[in-house]
């Protein structure tokens, strides 16, 4: 039994070896490398320009100045607890994430059809076309053959999964501080739709509290007519004035909930694909799979040869 095919059998097959058998079938694998190699070039040309639109936000907290005398003085009146601080962070993530903050964006011009039925971009005359099998835009009509249990016009469900899975992503930069991105083929529309997103989030933020601070107000001058106690009507006075002042804040501040520390912009380079690690990886793979069938084949033919 030779060296080589006692390597073999020990599993001990030395680099030199293997470089040695590689270049005995030297044109073999450099020809499958090089066919790797530009099929990866045709493949990432093949692929259409991403571009992320991305904006850093504060997280607004709303403060308080109620005295702990009269907050505790409520509590005893009407058997509530009052929490101070909310967890805006989390919460603004949670609308993020929300099928209903999905169906609520969907319903603005353009951004349905700029989720689903996008086939590509001209930069020359920075215009968004359209599949025609999905949306005829000369009509502004769903054309699309759906599948079973889907509807001609894409559900706030479909864009739901699709939004998440390919447009937005968020994360937490630190405590406060979000930050918010949006991947496009259209560079144009991953800022358009940023900015969408963060007036929205304001919006719906701000009816929230509104709507809270107003049943809150109600209540609160329902009591202050009725008690008579003037500890008591201190306290609750010490509570309107910062529901008054959140409704005065909803009213002229326009990022009321989050403000853009770095605003969304119009990026001018894509963010992918990296055609160049597509073309390295590609290749490489095709180097080590011929690799492999050669040292395989060469294996199985020592075999035979020592059985012979």
């Amino acid at each position: 039994m030779n060296s080589e095919i006692k390597d073999y059998y020990d599993g001990n097959l030395s680099l030199k070896s293997i470089i040695k058998i590689l270049l005995k079938r030297k044109i073999l694998v450099l020809s499958i490398s090089a066919l790797f190699g530009v099929f990866s070039i045709i493949y990432s040309l093949s692929l259409d320009d991403i571009y992320t639109s991305t904006s850093s936000l504060e997280i607004k907290q709303k403060t308080q100045s109620d005295s702990s005398s009269g907050m505790s003085a409520l509590s005893s009146l009407t058997g509530i607890s009052l929490d101070s601080l909310d967890n805006k962070s989390a919460y603004i993530f949670q609308i993020l994430k929300s099928r209903d903050f999905t169906k609520h964006i969907i319903k603005f011009d353009g951004v349905l059809e700029n989720i689903f039925a996008v086939e590509s971009y001209d930069k020359d005359k920075k215009k968004i076309i359209y599949d025609k099998s999905i949306f005829d835009e000369k009509d502004s009509k769903w054309v699309r053959k759906p599948k079973k249990n889907q509807k001609i016009i894409p559900s706030y469900l479909e864009a739901h999964e699709e939004f998440h899975k390919n447009i937005i992503s968020f994360k937490e930069i630190e405590s406060g501080f979000i930050e918010i991105s949006v991947e496009h083929r259209s560079p144009i529309f991953s800022e358009q739709l940023l900015q969408l997103i963060i007036k929205e989030l304001n919006n719906i933020t701000r009816l929230k509290d509104i709507s809270e601070s107003n049943a809150s107000l109600e209540y609160l001058y329902e009591e202050l007519k009725e008690t008579k106690q003037i500890e008591i009507r201190q306290s609750i006075n010490e509570l309107i004035k910062p529901k008054l002042e959140m409704l005065m804040l909803a009213d002229i501040d326009e990022f009321y909930s989050i403000e853009p520390i770095d605003g969304p912009f119009t990026p001018e380079e894509r963010s992918s694909p990296n055609r160049m690690l597509i073309c390295i990886l590609i290749t490489f793979f095709g180097f080590i799979s011929i690799s492999t069938y050669v040292l395989i084949s060469n294996m199985f033919l020592e075999f035979n040869k020592l059985e012979s």
